[in-house]
């Protein structure tokens, strides 16, 4: 059914796949990057276990725990950004269009540019 070169191939691809899991982004490394209406509230570190609440955002918390953040309670009328759960990997994001919200993690070494 299988020729040897099918075999191979398939054997490569998983290695690749798994590979790509483990130099993925480190899990609770990191910030993550609060930001309202394009403007940034906060910059919460992930290794330290917290719940944050802001005045610019009543009715919505973020809880940060395990090295990951999620928005645990949302006011706003469909909350699928509390449905997508916690967040722990450098550049995945949650996002709350109706009130203009997102979360999105940063590594520590960032950069938005290099000059020489």
């Amino acid at each position: 059914m299988f020729r040897m070169g099918d075999i191979i191939i398939i054997v490569l691809l998983l290695g690749a796949a798994f590979a790509a899991m483990l130099i993925g982004g480190e899990k609770g490394s990191g910030r993550a990057v609060i930001t309202l209406d394009g403007e940034v509230i906060d910059s919460v570190p992930l290794d330290k276990d917290r719940v944050y609440r802001y005045d610019e955002l009543p009715g919505v918390s973020f809880t940060v725990s395990g090295g990951g953040i999620c928005i645990s309670e949302n006011d706003c009328p469909d909350k699928v950004c509390v449905r997508t759960g916690k967040i722990s990997r450098k550049g995945q994001a949650v996002i709350c269009m109706p009130k203009k919200l997102a979360v999105e993690i940063k590594g520590d070494d960032d950069l938005d540019a290099v000059m020489r």
